[in-house]
C-alpha cells in the first residue's frame, strides 16, 4: 500500500503487472510501474540540462531530489544495472557525491 500511495499519488505513473524472469526461479508476476508520458509532470522529453536544472531545483517530503538520483544510481549500481540516460544526469548534476554514484 505504501508503495502504491507514493508513487500513484500525482498520476504520473500507471501499475501493471508483468511477466518477469528471476534468475533461479523463473517467470512471476511482478508489480511495476509505468510513466505516463503524456502526464504533464512527465519530464523525459525535457533536453539532460532542463531536466538536471529541475532535478536541483526539487525537493520532496523525504530530501532534494539529487539525492533521490543519486541514491537511484547507487541502488541500480549495486544490483549490476546501469541506465545510460541516468547516468548522463548524474554528469549534468557534477559535484562529488554525484561522481561517486556515477563511478558505480
Amino acid at each position: 500500500d505504501y508503495l502504491r500511495e507514493r508513487e500513484l499519488d500525482k498520476g504520473v505513473y500507471r501499475e501493471q503487472l508483468r511477466r518477469t524472469r528471476i534468475d533461479g526461479v523463473g517467470l512471476v508476476d511482478a508489480l511495476a510501474f509505468f510513466v505516463d508520458e503524456k502526464h504533464a509532470q512527465y519530464a523525459g522529453r525535457l533536453a539532460i540540462s532542463e531536466q538536471a536544472r529541475l532535478v536541483r531545483a526539487g525537493h520532496g517530503e523525504s530530501g532534494p531530489n539529487t539525492e533521490y538520483v543519486i541514491e537511484t544510481a547507487r541502488t541500480l549500481g549495486s544490483l549490476g544495472i546501469r541506465d545510460r540516460y541516468l547516468d548522463e544526469l548524474i554528469e549534468f548534476l557534477g559535484g562529488d557525491d554525484v561522481e561517486v554514484a556515477a563511478s558505480l
